[in-house]
């Protein structure tokens, strides 16, 4: 059953450009999901969560709730 996901206007307009010959944007989804599995793409975003709180703990940005 076909799913409505949201994305901003900027999103949608660069995801149109991989759209070539009968691709639908299922196609164009998974296939640039097949280039990073979910637990990497966790992983390097936890990473760079780290570098931010890091970058801001050196700013003095920071503060410990």
């Amino acid at each position: 059953m076909p799913k409505t996901i949201q994305l901003k206007e900027a999103t949608y307009e660069q995801l149109q450009g991989y759209k070539v010959g009968g691709l639908t944007f299922d196609d164009i989804i998974r296939r640039l999901m097949e280039r990073l599995d979910a637990g990497e793409f966790q992983r390097e975003y936890r990473e760079w969560q780290k570098r931010v709180v890091a970058n801001m703990r050196r700013s003095g940005d920071f503060r410990e709730l």
